[in-house]
């Protein structure tokens, strides 16, 4: 079965300026699209959908819509979980500050929160949506903690990178140490210097296994190990090695139970300028097996 990409789209030029990157990452792993308005009058919700998949169509995407009732979030949800195929959805963040409103309830975070797929977020901003950004893949950003959840979103991204000849950005970074008033005065006590040297030592060496493993499949990639913020690294290396998307796990079968301010995730997409996929580690596991959809090329 293809997987498909469902787009929700609210009838605003904020929530269109997904359509560009949702194009062009269907092109490029031989995806189609779904379209979807929840809207209380359907005629011209359908007339709206209609026009847009006419648009996409042009550019040779394979392109269904889809009107429901009913509030946003629950009904998104709904159809993400039940339709078939559906193996990403891709929306657009609004405002300079990416995630405000995701806190208390808003619709992306319910959908990441519930509907059990990746979620692709791009930041609107004020453009139109012809002058989004595209999502043409050659690095793809893949941070690593050493967590069996960062693994998981590994597998994901090596899916994606396989389908359109990516090149796999592994990141690690090494936090400040605990003992910050002391490293700062630099009277670092030697346990801590020993310890930090040995932690480094194994995300070093736990860095390149992994590298190994995947240039043994025939993947690019490139490693970095980092030390300082994690999420302020992170948006460096996003910067200075001009990824194209940065792919994060969330932890937890809640999706966003840890996605709070201060947490790693959350800084990196409230500050990304560029698309974040993130990946619920739980999803393959509540969804049923005859209808999981992990991200295939079709190529």
């Amino acid at each position: 079965m293809q997987t498909k990409i469902l787009v929700p789209l609210d009838g605003s030029a904020r929530a269109e300026a997904i359509l560009p990157a949702a194009a062009t990452l269907a092109r490029e792993i031989g995806s189609s699209l779904v379209l979807l308005r929840v809207a209380p009058e359907f005629a011209g919700a359908a007339a709206y959908l209609h026009a847009w998949a006419a648009e996409l169509e042009t550019r040779g995407l394979l392109v269904t819509t889809q009107v429901l009732g009913g509030a946003p979030a629950p009904a998104i949800i709904e159809y993400a979980r039940h339709a078939p195929g559906i193996g990403l959805i891709a929306m657009a963040t609004h405002g300079r500050r990416g995630l405000d409103r995701w806190v208390g309830g808003s619709v992306a975070e319910a959908v990441l929160q519930r509907a059990g797929r990746p979620l692709l977020l791009v930041r609107a901003g004020d453009r139109a949506p012809q002058d989004a950004p595209q999502l043409i893949l050659h690095t793809i950003l893949v941070p690593l903690d050493g967590s069996t959840f960062a693994a998981q979103a590994l597998d994901e991204a090596r899916h994606l990178a396989r389908a359109t000849a990516a090149t796999l950005l592994l990141v690690s970074v090494m936090p400040a140490p605990e003992h910050l008033s002391l490293a700062e005065a630099g009277i670092t006590p030697f346990w801590v210097m020993e310890a930090r040297q040995e932690a480094a030592r194994r995300m070093r060496q736990e860095l390149g296994v992994t590298a190994r493993r995947l240039l043994d499949e025939g993947l690019p990639v490139r490693v970095r190990l980092m030390h300082g913020d994690p999420a302020a690294e992170i948006l460096h290396a996003a910067t200075e090695e001009h990824t194209d998307l940065v792919l994060m796990a969330t932890h937890g079968r809640n999706g966003l139970q840890r996605l709070w301010p201060g947490s790693v995730a959350l800084q990196v997409v409230q500050a990304a300028t560029r698309p974040v996929l993130l990946v619920p580690v739980a999803w393959r596991w509540d969804v049923p097996a005859e209808t999981s959809t992990r991200i295939e090329a079709r190529v």
